[in-house]
């Protein structure tokens, strides 16, 4: 006599060995067994893939969100119970789908699905590193698995000046010695990292001084904000004598 049997997940999952009993009768005599018994080679694997993506391809603007999609797969030969997927980086990291059957079990070729988001911080754009996050998958039965996904930074740094003369007199015109000419110099942070080492020179203003807009005490340049500084100087004999606009 011959047969067979196909082997299923439930084999696979309860780990024991598969055995069977077979029976032999006849009229004549009393019934007599045999057993045979088949290993069962449980092969429990755990995958994961994650990826990034923000607009643009490059973290440049302070706010913009990287999207992250978390795949979990099983290439094994069981099902995979208590899974869990970690990422500190992430948080609001979410289960998006996949367990087609609700089983809480990450059924062999299934794929779980997890997304977050990330907002870019200042922080992260005045680093000027890749931003790189790692996230993990385990279950009851595997070792932990990582992947990491990488964003690069692109930084942009820029820095303007505008300045401005006006008489004290409120004239048009410097026409007398000792005229006084109030000057106002801004600079401002046009790009995306925060500016250290911020220095204003006036070799034609001697009283050149700071005047404010640091906003938060930090002694660097922020993006968007505008430090200004002020000034004077009073007409000579020789501005007047040569003519030319001060």
């Amino acid at each position: 006599y011959t047969g067979s049997y196909a082997v299923t997940q439930a084999d696979l999952d309860a780990g024991d060995a598969i055995d069977n009993v077979a029976t032999a009768d006849s009229n004549e005599t009393p019934t007599e067994t045999a057993s045979t018994e088949v290993p069962v080679d449980q092969q429990p694997d755990i995958a994961i893939d994650k990826s990034a993506a923000v607009p643009g391809g490059t973290a440049d603007v302070v706010g913009e969100v990287i999207s992250y999609s978390i795949d979990v797969t099983n290439p094994g030969n069981i099902s995979l119970t208590g899974v869990t997927v970690v990422d500190p980086f992430i948080t609001d990291l979410a289960f998006a789908g996949g367990d087609a059957d609700s089983d809480s079990e990450l059924d062999v070729t299934e794929t779980w699905n997890y997304t977050g988001s990330y907002a870019v911080t200042q922080a992260d754009l005045d680093a000027g590193v890749n931003i790189d996050n790692t996230a993990t998958a385990d279950s009851n039965e595997t070792d932990t698995v990582a992947d990491t996904a990488t964003i690069p930074v692109a930084q942009d740094a820029d820095i303007a000046i505008i300045k401005a003369a006006a008489l004290a007199d409120g004239g048009t015109a410097a026409d007398a010695v000792g005229d006084i000419v109030n000057y106002t110099i801004e600079v401002t942070n046009d790009g995306n990292v925060s500016l250290t080492g911020v220095t204003v020179a006036d070799t034609f203003i001697t009283d050149l001084a700071f005047a404010g807009g640091d906003a938060d005490s930090d002694s660097e340049l922020d993006v968007n904000e505008t430090w200004t500084y002020t000034g004077s100087y009073a007409v000579t004999q020789a501005d007047l004598d040569a003519g030319d606009a001060i």
